[in-house]
């Protein structure tokens, strides 16, 4: 087991810890069109500083992606990005950290297996896959070989649908057997349970009442015994709610942060990591 996986492994386990009550994913987009414009590396050069800003500002994993997942904005929204052009914007930057800080835990947000593999082969930790497995159908072969973490994210079950809204009943009842099903797909290809982590999949097309749903019952999503991981990062919906019209979603997004962790989720993907971290701790600290 190479020492990013183990240290996926050693973290996850500390949920149990007093010293690891939260973990952080850092977001570094390699990207021209990510939907919040802070995120996005550019040149090379000041990829690599904001990379190691955010290990030094208590990151404790780095997620790497290079394909945008950004829903419409005045009528423009993400692009497939074919795989050879996505790792070619990821792979220098990847080098690049682990050259710099070898120690770092890095993920791959990609649900491209070619993508997944490439980088696994140089060390990455973790397959950060918002298809849920299901857009490529060589993903769960690829991570069933390499055996890295997996982020298992609840998804629509193409990439074409990826914002469409959910014709459910009950997002909650849809989300639980979404993620049985799921975890069964993972078991039978090859993967342990114990390497994935469950993610809601926040801004992926839902509604803001159902995002407002899931999110209040969160704590369902627990009964699985995996970690749960969420990236509610500045999204759409933290200032859609009536009365929260033009309020600061970096705020919000820090004050969701510390509720979520009172409410089970262990690993928060963040922009903004000084302040995710600073607002977990104080969760962490009054509701020992």
């Amino acid at each position: 087991m190479s020492s990013t996986t183990r240290a996926w492994r050693i973290r996850e386990e500390a949920l149990l810890c007093p010293d690891a009550p939260f973990g952080i994913m850092g977001v570094l987009n390699v990207t021209p069109d990510s939907f919040y414009e802070p995120s996005r590396a550019g040149a090379l050069p000041k990829a690599i500083d904001y990379a190691l800003s955010l290990r030094e500002r208590g990151a404790d994993i780095l997620d790497l992606g290079g394909e945008s997942t950004r829903p419409l904005t005045n009528g423009v929204g993400a692009s497939p990005v074919a795989p050879k052009e996505e790792r070619a914007r990821i792979h220098p930057l990847f080098c690049a950290v682990q050259k710099q800080a070898p120690d770092t835990v890095i993920s791959i947000d990609t649900w491209h297996s070619e993508t997944a593999a490439h980088f696994l082969d140089l060390g990455a930790a973790i397959i950060n896959d918002i298809s849920g497995g299901l857009w490529d159908p060589e993903m769960l072969p690829v991570v069933a070989q390499y055996k890295p973490g997996y982020v298992l994210t609840y998804a629509q079950n193409t990439y074409a649908r990826m914002h469409a809204i959910r014709d459910t009943d009950d997002i909650v009842d849809d989300a639980l057997s979404f993620f049985e099903a799921g975890l069964s797909r993972i078991s039978k290809a090859g993967l342990a349970e114990d390497h994935v982590v469950l993610d809601p999949g926040i801004g992926f097309g839902m509604t803001v009442q159902q995002t407002v749903r899931l999110l209040a019952n969160i704590d369902q999503l627990t009964t699985f015994g995996r970690p749960l991981l969420i990236g509610i990062a500045e999204k759409r919906f933290l200032n859609a709610l009536p009365g929260l019209e033009g309020y600061d979603r970096v705020v919000a997004t820090q004050i969701a942060t510390a509720l979520l962790l009172q409410r089970g989720v262990f690993w928060h993907r963040v922009h903004h990591v000084a302040r995710a971290r600073q607002a977990l701790l104080l969760s962490s600290s009054i509701s020992q």
